[in-house]
């Protein structure tokens, strides 16, 4: 069964502290790093198209604080 990019980002995705502060993020890939900032009320599945349609590098996506996990 192929696993799809959103897929792939929700899998991935894990919590990580800046002091007080969680945030999710995501890595997942390999290749040139690609740092994805979403708009507003975006979250991390929502670059799952953009994954699948780009192989060959590596993407770091969050949710903004207050969106998402």
């Amino acid at each position: 069964m192929k696993v799809d990019g959103t897929e792939r980002l929700r899998r991935a995705a894990s919590i990580v502290h800046f002091g007080p502060h969680p945030l999710r993020v995501s890595v997942v890939g390999d290749g040139p790093a690609v740092l994805l900032c979403n708009g507003l009320a975006g979250t991390i599945e929502a670059w799952g198209p953009l994954v699948d349609a780009l192989p060959g590098f590596r993407f770091v996506a969050f949710d903004a604080p207050g969106v998402g996990d």
